[in-house]
């Protein structure tokens, strides 16, 4: 009894076996499709899943690579078969900010009418406004800033998207975001440092003449560090100028 009743457990087992290793290939394909955007490979695996929203190490879904690539024909299909719109990797960034990384205005507008959250934020504060901001994809941020999305909302350094495309010199970022009414012109990060000193740091003339027209002051930051005096400091002679010329006019239209 005892022999014969060994190679039935033996063939239980490998049975048993058998059932976890094709488990746990087909999620190592399912998650090294997520992983390297294979977007054919989910494509095909996905209908046969109870779990679309399984993730990959990363906390990465089907739903946010389908979405950073700009399918939105998989995109809806991985809605359609339940996968979940608010969820987030394990940095908390969301689908609506891969969507934004993948820059496709239908897809951004899709996850808005699926009940995204508009302003979650990623690790490092980061929301998918200061992700278009950062892309200077300023048809996204009018899209975001219209459905309610917050254009003030600062990453854990203080920084604003304003402050984001001033510093990388994004204009189409700044003028959509300059025509948001509710918009905080003279926010400051820690350093106390507004839109007007990154601008001057990065060196972006433009933006500096943009954000000069605004009306965004000439303040001093917390170590009493002004544009002027950064400007100064960095050999930008014709940023001093243009910053000097700024204050001249500000001046005179109020004597």
């Amino acid at each position: 009894m005892q022999n014969s009743a060994t190679p039935i457990l033996t063939f239980a087992g490998l049975l048993l076996v058998g059932c976890i290793v094709a488990t746990d290939t087909a999620a190592g394909s399912w998650e090294d499709a997520i992983r390297t955007n294979e977007l054919d490979a989910i494509r095909s695996l996905y209908p046969e899943r109870s779990d679309v929203d399984q993730a990959n190490e990363h906390g990465k879904t089907a739903l946010m690579a389908a979405a950073a690539a700009g399918d939105a024909q998989l995109v809806e299909e991985l809605l359609a078969a339940g996968a979940d719109p608010t969820a987030s990797n394990k940095l908390d960034g969301t689908v609506l900010m891969y969507a934004v990384g993948g820059g496709d205005r239908q897809i951004v507008e899709r996850l808005l009418t699926a009940g995204v959250g508009l302003d979650g934020q990623a690790s490092n504060g980061w929301s998918a406004l200061m992700m278009a901001a950062a892309k200077d994809l300023g048809e996204l941020i009018t899209l975001l800033a219209g459905a309610g999305a917050d254009p003030n909302l600062p990453d854990i350094y203080g920084w604003t998207p304003l402050m984001r495309a001033s510093y990388e010199g994004h204009r189409a970022a700044a003028e959509a975001l300059l025509e948001r009414p509710e918009l905080d012109l003279d926010h400051r990060n820690r350093n106390g440092q507004n839109a007007l000193h990154l601008a001057v740091i990065a060196g972006r003339a433009g933006m500096v003449e943009r954000l000069l027209a605004s009306g965004l002051p000439q303040a001093s930051d917390v170590n009493g560090h002004t544009p002027q005096s950064i400007a100064s400091e960095l050999g930008r002679d014709d940023l001093l100028q243009m910053l000097q010329d700024a204050e001249s006019g500000d001046a005179s239209a109020k004597r």
